[in-house]
């Protein structure tokens, strides 16, 4: 969800922030009174540790974006707070009295059901309404297979980089394991699979089946009751087969629809009319 602030949306330009306000699994990631400290700031002395003043990431963002996740398990006081800040525009650093102004967008990610939440008392309705401005739905990673290789890719670049390592290749064979595991933690699942994988490979050396956890390698249940031509008949599984064959083969060629027909044999606009029959979307890149 998406709640543009005034000064943010006209472009100033700031850094962008983000905090992890809970846990995927619903613990509160800190504290109340740490969490309010991030968020909104603390005066000296205003509780055990407080050494220093010190401003809250709203502060940090003012002219920019602020980024929540888990914005659906915050504590009930925390949200009132986070109310405040929304409808007067300003916050208060903890232990003082005089607010400060604030104009950043808001942006705040869940893996729940809101409008649930609120009906069931734990989420409350006037903070919903206030952060759900531009509200965003991204199905669930095992829905987007066309996006599970570039994520894979991306989170090996990006650790590779923090811990100065060579990045190694995906094999043909972790790939397919890849995209035929459901994913069930989503995009935060994968990168800690590559994180492993990291962790476990030699530097630079490709990314074998072996390196992947018995999760991903012990495929038991492809996402064939997911794909089209589910009848158990002979050609409903090679319908499955073909599809799963078309995605791998785009992955191995970076989504680029030129080169994976030349690869297939197809003229460019026969793979088209697959990738048409079996739903699969393109990545919009030649």
């Amino acid at each position: 969800m998406i709640r543009p602030g005034a000064g943010a949306a006209a472009g100033r330009p700031g850094p962008g922030v983000q905090i992890q306000a809970a846990h995927p699994g619903g613990r509160q990631a800190l504290p109340e009174t740490l969490l309010e400290s991030e968020l909104f700031g603390h005066k000296r002395g205003s509780f055990t540790g407080a050494q220093a003043d010190r401003e809250g990431l709203f502060e940090a963002a003012d002219g920019s974006t602020l980024f929540l996740d888990e914005i659906g398990d915050v504590s009930p006081a925390t949200q009132v707070r986070l109310l405040r800040v929304l409808q007067e525009g300003e916050v208060t650093r903890l232990g003082e009295s005089r607010p400060r102004p604030v104009d950043a967008r808001i942006i705040a990610a869940t893996n729940k059901n809101l409008k649930a939440e609120v009906q069931a008392g734990r989420f409350r309705e006037d903070l919903y309404f206030r952060l759900n401005v531009i509200p965003i739905r991204l199905p669930p990673l095992r829905q987007r297979r066309e996006d599970i290789l570039p994520l894979a890719e991306h989170f090996l670049q990006r650790h590779c980089q923090r811990q100065g390592r060579p990045l190694p290749t995906l094999s043909p064979r972790a790939r397919r394991l890849l995209l035929d595991y459901k994913w069930p933690g989503n995009v935060r699942e994968l990168e800690h699979e590559m994180e492993r994988v990291l962790t476990l490979g030699e530097p630079g050396e490709p990314v074998s089946p072996e390196l992947l956890s018995e999760e991903v390698r012990g495929v038991g249940e492809p996402i064939r009751d997911e794909l089209p031509g589910r009848d158990g008949t002979l050609k409903g599984r090679i319908e499955q087969v073909e599809r799963r064959f078309l995605e791998e083969t785009l992955g191995q060629n970076n989504w680029n629809q030129t080169r994976t027909a030349e690869v297939l044999g197809l003229t460019r606009q026969g793979l088209i009319k697959k990738l048409q029959r079996y739903g699969i979307r393109g990545r919009g890149g030649e």
